[in-house]
């Protein structure tokens, strides 16, 4: 609730006060791809992704290169604040080992033993799992630069939703499985309500996790129930 209700507010004060989104800062020399602090406030508008203001940034330095200037930037009015720098000794004799492995990915070549300063590969992603960072690293100064990270997907397990007494909202829907970033809306379940102290029922898939709504034995009706049940009261008063 509280990632939804950052994200809402970040939002509204970026249309009240004209605030403008922040487009992908320019990379850092000798620097890894940065890491975001606060993930709720990145988006994708128009096929493009952007940041909204308050989005802050954290550089870290190849191996072997020092730091100058804050390790953070952040986005005010459609800006960044000055990025640091990297400095330190560069030996671009040197090679590349294999690459790193990521958990639920992989490079879309064959694996060799040691890669030439400067070389470049690709990472891909299952379906349904979503490529956070750059798709691809380099090797610079005998190190590769930071992989991306796989997202993983988020399964609506049916034995939860039961254990909650809750379904998909759209009963006619059938996705049980979500990119991660995207939301669920969900419903209780016939002759259930909402528990007051549930979680809200638009949930987000957060990395392969969805925290579930939950709804206590009621009297909550079928639809169908109450029609018939009003057709009856009209015939009753007909006799």
């Amino acid at each position: 609730m509280c990632l939804w209700n950052s994200l809402f507010i970040s939002y509204c004060l970026s249309l009240c006060f004209k605030e403008k989104p922040c487009s992908p800062p320019q990379p850092v020399e000798y620097a890894d791809d940065p890491r975001l602090v606060n993930q709720n406030l990145k988006m994708e508008k128009e096929g493009r992704t952007v940041y909204l203001a308050g989005a802050v940034l954290k550089f870290t330095c190849h191996s072997g290169f020092e730091l100058h200037g804050s390790s953070e930037i952040s986005c005010s009015m459609g800006n960044w604040s000055s990025s640091p720098t990297c400095s330190g000794n560069v030996r671009r004799s040197e090679k590349c080992g294999p690459p790193p492995d990521i958990e639920n990915g992989d490079i879309l070549s064959f694996p060799l033993p040691e890669y030439s300063q400067g070389a470049i590969l690709k990472y891909k992603c299952p379906n349904f799992y979503i490529l956070e960072g750059s798709q691809q690293i380099k090797c610079i100064n005998g190190q590769w630069t930071n992989p991306p990270v796989c997202l993983v997907a988020c399964t609506a397990a049916e034995e939860d939703m039961n254990n909650n007494n809750i379904e998909l909202k759209w009963r006619g829907e059938r996705k049980l499985y979500s990119k991660s970033g995207d939301f669920i809306e969900f419903d209780c379940k016939i002759g259930n309500v909402k528990d007051p102290e549930s979680s809200p029922f638009r949930v987000q898939c957060i990395n392969g996790t969805l925290k579930y709504p939950r709804c206590k034995t009621g009297s909550k009706s079928s639809p169908s129930v109450i029609v018939w049940l009003l057709f009856f009261a009209y015939l009753v008063q007909k006799l």
